[in-house]
């Protein structure tokens, strides 16, 4: 009888050293990649920060600029707004008229999908233009459903972390994968038309079935719901499509990218 107590002892206390062993690995793997996480929202909000400082510079500094676009001293100093500068020279931006490359524009609100080889050398819209892609891709980190476990999330993360690519590369004034190429890093501004185009275009590396080679959308399903199924589907196109013209050195920073946006 001692010896079948003992046995049974013994392999209740394995047992035991197994499990626990596992939680804590288990635990260890959670809490880095919590704080994993946490240090890249922080980065991307400092990266926000920066073309706050830089737009204060910018307006201290270069008084053609500040006349050029009005900006209330007042509001900077004594706004709750975590960035009023930037807020105070987009709104001023906003209502003026400018020429980029030949095209005429009225209004400066950043667009996601706006083609990167598009570009002033006016230091205020570089400014502008890296911090709402920023921006961007903040807020479409805080629209992700962290709590979920599945991978219907994943084609969402790839696009957030094309959009991460991009902001690099507006920075180093780089051309990045365009619209016609079939990179639309806000796949709700599409078209029924453009989403046809989209999803009965093939790619080298697709992954058949995302998407019904047929096409036939009447509608956005993005609009429908942005977290939906169907618009998922749109999402993992667009990452099919836009990985598939990237230079080397590109993907291997949307991978890097990817691995960061994936922790969050």
């Amino acid at each position: 009888m001692n010896i079948v107590y003992f046995i049974a002892l013994v392999i209740t206390f394995y047992k035991c050293n197994v499990n626990c062993s596992l939680f804590r690995n288990w635990n260890t793997i959670a809490k880095s990649t919590f704080k994993s996480g946490k240090e890249t929202y922080k980065s991307l909000l400092n990266k926000i920060q920066e073309k706050e400082e830089d737009c204060i510079s910018l307006v201290s500094i270069d008084k053609h600029i500040s006349s050029e676009v009005p900006v209330d001293l007042d509001y900077i100093k004594n706004s709750k707004d975590p960035y009023p500068c930037l807020t105070q020279i987009a709104k001023n931006v906003i209502n003026s008229k400018y020429v980029i490359h030949d095209h005429s524009f009225t209004g400066f609100e950043f667009d996601i999908n706006l083609d990167s080889d598009i570009h002033t050398e006016l230091n205020y819209t570089k400014i502008i233009n890296e911090a709402g892609c920023w921006k961007f891709v903040i807020n479409e980190i805080n629209s992700l459903d962290v709590e979920s476990c599945d991978f219907n999330g994943d084609a969402s993360r790839s696009l957030i972390a094309l959009a991460k690519t991009k902001c690099h590369f507006l920075r180093a004034n780089r051309k990045f994968p365009t619209r016609k190429e079939g990179c639309v890093l806000n796949p709700s501004v599409l078209t029924p038309k453009e989403i046809n185009e989209l999803t009965t275009r093939g790619t080298s590396d697709d992954t058949g079935g995302d998407v019904e080679a047929s096409g036939g959308w009447d509608y956005n399903p993005c609009l429908v719901s942005y977290k939906g199924s169907e618009c998922e589907k749109i999402k993992r196109k667009i990452v099919s499509h836009c990985t598939s013209v990237m230079s080397e050195s590109a993907f291997q920073m949307y991978h890097s990218d990817l691995n960061h946006i994936g922790k969050v």
